[in-house]
């Protein structure tokens, strides 16, 4: 996608420019009338997968151990820990269960009805070049925007609905703790370590390893979460992309003569 680079930004206007590439490459590689093979090539590389579910639900799971795990650290009393930094942690973390929760309802939602709707797909697009009357029409727009709607999770405006589910807001959250984490963000760095921007791989032999080992387990704990995170994110783009090759199909059938 050339221009549809965050959930929010699909729109009829942005459909409409970036469909002009992908027409271009669907006229250039299937044929009218189209056949299950040529749907089959456009659109299941946006399914969600079992391994896509898994790794949400796994990430899900996690969040409550972190959060506990960090909360101990903080309560140790423990005075190289950086609590007001471990208290961070926590908040960004807290903000992400209720969007990956409602995201793993959407992908199992998506996973059950993906296969089926190919077969409605298929002679809904072959259908457009013989409409004739208004009515014909109607009827077609209101197969292909019951698609969207179950695609878009909006049936008001072609466009995703993205507020409750996993964003750029949690990915960018989950990625700025993670980069934090490498740089020792549950230590304190001395004020001279500070001020010469010592990279905390040098500072980590001063730190005791019993803390070092929980704090570690922590950072590859909020590794899976991220990894979880990411994948949610990488589905809904996948789903919006979805949409949009699925309007571009119907703008090139629109163009066929019969």
């Amino acid at each position: 996608m050339l221009y549809i680079h965050e959930l929010g930004a699909l729109s009829p206007k942005v459909a409409e420019v970036e469909c002009v590439p992908i027409m271009r490459k669907l006229r250039a590689e299937h044929n009218y009338p189209l056949d299950m093979a040529d749907i089959r090539q456009e659109f299941t590389k946006f399914f969600v997968t079992e391994q896509d579910i898994h790794m949400m639900e796994r990430s899900l799971a996690q969040i409550p151990l972190t959060a506990d795990a960090i909360v101990q650290m903080a309560n140790s009393g423990e005075e190289l820990y950086e609590i007001q930094n471990m208290q961070r942690a926590i908040n960004m973390l807290n903000e992400i269960p209720l969007a990956l929760l409602t995201n793993i309802q959407f992908a199992k939602e998506i996973f059950a009805w993906q296969e089926a709707v190919l077969n409605e797909i298929l002679p809904i697009l072959n259908s457009i070049p013989h409409i004739q009357t208004d009515e014909q029409r109607t009827i077609i727009n209101d197969a292909l925007n019951n698609i969207y709607a179950v695609l878009l999770r909006n049936s008001s405006r072609f466009g995703m609905h993205y507020i409750d589910i996993v964003s750029e807001q949690q990915k960018s959250r989950m990625q700025n703790l993670v980069e934090s984490m490498e740089q020792g963000f549950f230590f304190k760095i001395s004020l001279e370590n500070q001020l010469k921007r010592t990279h905390f791989s040098d500072v980590i032999e001063h730190i005791p390893k019993d803390l070092f080992v929980r704090v570690e387990s922590a950072y590859s704990q909020i590794e899976i979460i991220k990894r979880g995170v990411d994948v949610a994110y990488a589905a809904n783009i996948r789903i919006v992309e979805w949409a949009l090759v699925l309007y571009s199909f119907m703008k090139w059938m629109l163009t066929v003569k019969v």
